[in-house]
């Protein structure tokens, strides 16, 4: 890991989901620091002792079940909110107050080793260290590694599948003879959901076809994200590029930051795909899971015939149509109680920060 990848330079700029991550959670714990730094001086002002900044540490909780709570609220209206998405979102809250929390015990730790010492700061180093071990053994590797996975994938962007709002229209199975049609939204759901979570009798090659801005790309860059979580080598790539890199072997000098080889990867993601796919370039994918984003839909028959005899596996195809406003993320209603604990951990941050102020200014 390079000094970059924690704290960026005005030199090498380097923006990888690891290093988003990292600021992030850096960002996250400043905030504990300093919050709690300023309720300390506050609560000081009128003679309480520091331990009351512990009290710091209720804000990240709250805003988290309301961010968790909203993103269930608008997801699930096309794709189901699966267990491992549910688990996702815990996990994503945790962390946040983790870090937050190592701020707030950072500065109660200061706090307290300034004006008490003695059994009070032995009790709270025991805690920062305990804290640190978790953060560092069960967290920060897990996350990082996961964010690595997802930054050598090459995909254009990080999207959950629950919250995909576009239109499948229907399911196409191509055998090794005939074509199967279903006018059956469901079924092109499920087929997606199969894919992507790995399922029991899920489909090896998926196809996606429609027209212009459709989100075919955003649905591919969604399965190709929930397939990351779940610790599997991606490779997202347009069909040109991948003619290139499949004429050339991978250099045995590859940087682990750099794009995993589509040789290497588990899925592999093959955008902007037309009639000019080179022949036999297919059957060099069928030992792997892939997903082929058709840019014309008027070539999407010709190019469904033309996989299936390439990757000598059956191919299912899924038609999306142009969204529907109904389908907007952003349209879902949000419940009274989330948007009243939301106007509430805000107001409750700034009757805390603003009135420590006030404390340590005029009091």
């Amino acid at each position: 890991m390079k000094p970059t990848d924690l704290f960026g330079s005005d030199v090498y700029v380097n923006y990888t989901a690891v290093y988003t991550w990292n600021s992030n959670q850096m960002a996250h714990a400043m905030m504990g620091f300093a919050g709690t730094s300023l309720l300390i001086g506050g609560f000081a002002e009128l003679g309480a002792g520091p331990w009351w900044g512990l009290l710091f540490a209720i804000i990240p909780a709250l805003k988290d079940i309301t961010d968790y709570g909203v993103d269930l609220t608008r997801a699930g209206h096309i794709f189901r909110t699966t267990d491992d998405h549910v688990a996702e979102l815990r996990q994503d809250g945790l962390t946040d107050n983790w870090f937050w929390n190592a701020g707030t015990l950072f500065a109660v730790f200061l706090a307290v080793a300034m004006r008490d010492g003695g059994w009070g700061t032995i009790i709270l180093l025991v805690i920062a260290v305990a804290w640190a071990l978790i953060g560092i053994l069960l967290i920060a590797r897990e996350f990082v590694s996961q964010k690595r996975l997802f930054d050598v994938s090459a995909l254009p962007y990080f999207f959950r599948l629950p919250n995909f709002a576009g239109n499948p229209l229907a399911v196409i199975r191509v055998g090794e003879t005939d074509e199967q049609r279903e006018e059956d939204r469901a079924a092109a759901v499920k087929a997606v959901e199969d894919f992507t979570y790995e399922r029991g009798g899920a489909p090896n090659h998926l196809m996606l076809f429609g027209p212009p801005r459709c989100r075919k790309t955003t649905l591919a860059s969604a399965i190709g994200s929930g397939l990351t979580v779940r610790d599997r080598k991606v490779r997202y790539i347009p069909l040109s590029t991948l003619v290139d890199e499949l004429g050339t072997p991978p250099p045995s000098d590859r940087a682990d930051t750099e794009p995993v080889p589509p040789q290497a990867a588990d899925v592999v993601i093959v955008d902007d795909v037309d009639a000019d796919i080179p022949e036999g370039l297919a059957a060099r994918l069928a030992d792997k899971r892939s997903v082929w984003v058709v840019a014309e839909s008027d070539e999407a028959a010709g190019l469904r015939r033309r996989l299936r005899d390439n990757l000598k596996q059956d191919v299912v195809a899924i038609e999306l149509g142009q969204p529907r406003p109904q389908d907007r993320v952003d349209g879902q209603p949000v419940p009274e109680w989330l948007t009243r604990l939301s106007l509430g951990t805000l107001g409750l941050s700034a009757v805390a920060i603003i009135g420590s102020l006030i404390l340590l200014v005029f009091w």
